[in-house]
């Protein structure tokens, strides 16, 4: 039956530092590492307590669920900025080219697919 669900993490109940070309970019805690047919599955839990801004190419698709702060981002080849906030949902496909800035206190929940 235990191998039916999960209680805990993959990091042992520890946030990771996350660190993005150098520069403290918050901290990750993983629940999950991979799905049930084994392809990569990343669950986890990210925050930062830090403004941070960065410009990224997802080379994975990628939900997230907002806990806390604001995330502004602006996705390459559309009009206008997104406004995240606590209780927004956002998907973003592989390949999908972002600048962002979010929040000091920011937490998010991510699930990021093959």
């Amino acid at each position: 039956m235990r191998d039916l669900y999960r209680v805990g993490n993959e990091a042992g109940g520890a946030f990771e530092p996350y660190v993005v070309d150098g520069v403290d970019a918050g901290e990750v805690m993983l629940v999950r590492k991979k799905s049930n047919e084994g392809r990569e599955m990343l669950v986890g839990i990210y925050r930062c307590a830090h403004e941070y801004s960065g410009a990224s190419t997802y080379d994975h698709d990628e939900s997230m669920y907002i806990l806390e702060g604001e995330a502004k981002i602006e996705v390459d080849g559309e009009d206008g900025t997104l406004h995240l906030r606590p209780n927004d949902v956002a998907t973003f496909r592989k390949g999908t080219k972002v600048s962002f800035t979010q929040s000091t206190n920011f937490k998010k929940f991510f699930v990021i697919n093959e």
